[in-house]
């Protein structure tokens, strides 16, 4: 952006972590148009360099791959459509925050502004990681802001549909299914869960995420209550795959992959909601279910935070739905049947 120096004016341009300056202009007007034609030649070879970007994506997507087929997903999506507007060699220093913003805006109008907020969040967090790991220079998406959008509520099962999924359970069931609503953890913490982690002793379970700002593994100490530990123990006992280290695996005699760890198993909940009759659910629903029963009891927001494992609580508290049943009770008592008395009376 041009800038005054004394009574003339200095035209700026950064590229590729490289700032590029013309003073002596007599207007503001005539600084722009240098900045633009800096631009365009930097940008059609004639100073060229610098990390493209997709070099970097592809790092970062090889990187990212800890995280679950969702989230993979929903990186490769944002990037491939970055990489179609912007273009492959485009060096990623060269696209300024200014072009990215109008860019989640096109976004927003021909999708959605969650759409386009979602894809700044997966932009960032490349540029974060190339910042660290690789030779970006600066984040752009920093200086960009999320676009106002109405959170949709996501679906929390009543207590009854999660009472009747627990009756339709087999023993063995019951037991994956319990481990879930009495640790709210997420699914890739369970699949990895292994028997090192149950601490009978102690009564505690670890549960370990990647969802760290250098993806390591992080771990975190839940206490067991008295049933999830009889629970664990009767599967110690019982269980028909001894031979590994990881407390759930397929026991499925008919599977080609008996014996082999879960990658996703992400039928099993809609197995068990069809047959109990119920709305379907996932176990992302369950976290946020635990969320909402922990806060109807009294539980303070920042206890649950750390059972869910958030590093914020402002995302704890995105988790946390109204699921009484009993709501209805409540509410009869805003009822005005006082009112409709007095009027019946002054119509008599």
């Amino acid at each position: 952006m041009p800038t005054r120096r004394g009574k003339s004016w200095q035209g700026r341009v950064r590229v590729n972590g490289q700032i590029y300056t013309q003073d002596g202009f007599s207007t503001k007007q005539k600084a722009g148009d240098w900045e633009k034609d800096k631009r365009k030649e930097l940008r059609s070879g004639i100073v060229r360099g610098g990390l493209d970007l997709l070099s970097l994506s592809v790092e970062y997507l090889s990187d990212c791959q800890r995280y679950g087929s969702r989230t993979i997903d929903e990186k490769t999506g944002a990037l491939n459509r970055a990489l179609e507007k912007f273009g492959e060699d485009m060096p990623v220093d060269f696209i300024s925050n200014l072009e990215w913003s109008k860019y989640f805006r096109e976004r927003a109008e021909a999708i959605s502004a969650n759409a386009a907020n979602k894809d700044r969040k997966n932009i960032h967090a490349m540029y974060e990681w190339g910042k660290v790991n690789m030779s970006v220079q600066d984040n752009p998406i920093a200086r960009t802001k999320n676009l106002p959008h109405d959170r949709q509520p996501q679906y929390v099962p009543p207590e009854a549909d999660v009472y009747k999924v627990i009756m339709a359970c087999t023993r063995e069931e019951w037991i994956f299914l319990d481990t879930y609503l009495q640790t709210g953890a997420r699914k890739s913490e369970i699949l990895r869960l292994a028997w090192e982690d149950v601490m009978f002793e102690q009564g505690k379970i670890r549960l370990g995420t990647h969802k760290t700002s250098d993806g390591s593994l992080e771990y975190r100490y839940l206490d067991m209550s008295d049933e999830l530990m009889n629970n664990l123990r009767w599967w110690w006992k019982n269980r028909p795959v001894k031979d590994t280290p990881l407390v759930f695996v397929n026991t499925d005699e008919r599977s080609n992959y008996y014996g082999q760890p879960y990658s996703a198993r992400n039928r099993f909940m809609l197995g068990l909601c069809k047959r109990a009759g119920v709305k379907a659910f996932g176990f992302h629903a369950i976290r946020r279910y635990v969320a909402s029963i922990l806060a109807l009891k009294g539980v303070p927001a920042k206890v649950i935070q750390g059972i869910l494992g958030h590093h914020s609580v402002s995302t704890t508290e995105r988790y946390i739905y109204n699921i009484m049943s009993d709501g209805k009770v409540y509410m009869d008592m805003l009822q005005t049947s006082k009112g409709e008395d007095e009027k019946e009376k002054g119509e008599k």
